[in-house]
């Protein structure tokens, strides 16, 4: 599939929700990372940091969908 700023958003998301969904339960983030977000997911350590440092993903995400929203109905 191609490459969209939509599903990079909705991959970066799913990402923060799987590691507070863990951490929560007592597990580090490092362990997340090796378990459960490396094999699904293929990305890097690096990568992995940077994903959970990032903020306002959810409203970006709801601000896109907004926009093709208000295209599909002038179509």
């Amino acid at each position: 599939m191609a490459y969209t700023r939509k599903r990079l958003l909705k991959k970066q998301i799913d990402i923060q929700d799987i590691t507070l969904e863990y951490t929560r339960k007592g597990v580090s983030q490092e362990w997340v990372f090796h378990n459960i977000i490396s094999p699904k997911f293929y990305i890097g350590r690096s990568t992995y940091y940077e994903y959970l440092a990032k903020h306002g993903l959810r409203a970006e995400l709801k601000q896109i969908e907004q926009i093709e929203n208000l295209q599909t109905k002038l179509f």
